[in-house]
């Protein structure tokens, strides 16, 4: 059983040997246990090898941000010292004051500097692999080394969108098509139809009792 706290942590950052340890653990052992993944992940090596992309700087403070303490103004709880590193661990934060209306939402949440979305909570249309990806490859890094999408919060009162590519699955759930979300709880819609064609099978294919 995963914990599903962040999306994509065990499955992306922690590392093979401990990905049992990390599903049996409590977050506030998180750090001594696991905190050498966050800040040296092997993701960005893997995809250098790979695609021939630079590899952010490391230690990799800004993933201990995203996925550790919480961000800075936006989703670190007020008892976690980000110089002790106490109260921090891994889990899903949402700050409520954030305003997030339906109509300016943006499936890319931070990375289009739509501060209601994740990791700011996890709302049904973020594309949480492609934000984590891009995150990964340094996209929130004061470098940026692969010149990626991201948000610039110097000016809290008025973000603005950095332009530049977002690393991607291929996946998305903006352009899925009308009805896939609606505008009240619990904002998705009703289920996709299943096949049109009946089964072959006597009564059906089912199995009697």
């Amino acid at each position: 059983m995963s914990r599903l706290g962040s999306p994509l942590v065990n499955e992306v950052v922690i590392g093979l040997a401990d990905k049992n340890l990390f599903n049996a653990s409590q977050p506030a052992n998180d750090v001594s246990n696991f905190g050498t993944y966050v800040t040296n992940p092997t993701l960005p090596v893997l995809a250098n090898v790979l695609f021939d992309t630079a590899v952010p700087t490391l230690p990799r403070l800004d993933l201990v941000q995203a996925f550790v303490t919480g961000v800075p103004g936006l989703t670190k709880p007020a008892n976690v010292n980000l110089d002790t590193l106490a109260g921090a661990g891994e889990m899903l934060r949402l700050n409520t004051l954030v305003p997030a209306p339906i109509g300016s939402q943006s499936d890319l949440a931070f990375l289009d500097c739509d501060l209601g979305g994740f990791p700011n909570g996890r709302r049904p249309i973020d594309d949480v692999v492609d934000i984590e990806l891009s995150v990964a490859l340094g996209a929130i890094t004061a470098e940026n080394p692969n010149g990626l999408q991201t948000c610039d919060v110097s000016n809290p009162a008025s973000p603005s969108v950095v332009p530049g590519a977002v690393v991607t699955d291929g996946a998305s759930l903006a352009n899925a098509g009308d009805g896939l979300f609606i505008d009240q709880f619990p904002y998705l819609g009703l289920p996709l139809p299943g096949s049109p064609f009946e089964s072959s099978e006597p009564n059906g294919g089912g199995a009697g009792l």
